[in-house]
């Protein structure tokens, strides 16, 4: 399963959320970076990370998450993990593709 997150136009993915209201802001963000699900802790996936803020980030992602489950994040394969990040929702934007939107700490 391989996606090609490049592929998507970074103004077309930001357009819903430049008039939706948050807590806190959201920051443009395009990079690589690493998950693991706590039910595959050896498993790192491959994402791209398309915004954050101090409560949460915005990525796509090659496969779907389940809403409340609990992954890790780093920014390299073998470096330091941020973990307890909960999925909040799921968007499908194609095979193979999915937007996936985590927070920190517990679901609200």
């Amino acid at each position: 399963m391989s996606t090609n997150t490049q592929a998507f136009d970074a103004a077309s993915l930001f357009a819903d959320r430049i008039t939706d209201r948050r807590y806190v802001p959201r920051f443009p963000l395009m990079i690589s970076a690493w998950i693991w699900r706590a039910n595959s802790p050896c498993t790192p996936i491959a994402i791209r990370v398309l915004d954050h803020s101090d409560r949460g980030v915005g990525f796509i992602c090659p496969i779907p998450l389940d809403a409340d489950e609990t992954i890790d994040l780093a920014l390299d394969r073998v470096g330091p993990r941020h973990s307890g990040l909960h999925v909040i929702h799921c968007e499908s934007l194609g095979e193979d593709t999915f937007r996936i939107g985590v927070q920190t700490g517990a679901p609200s």
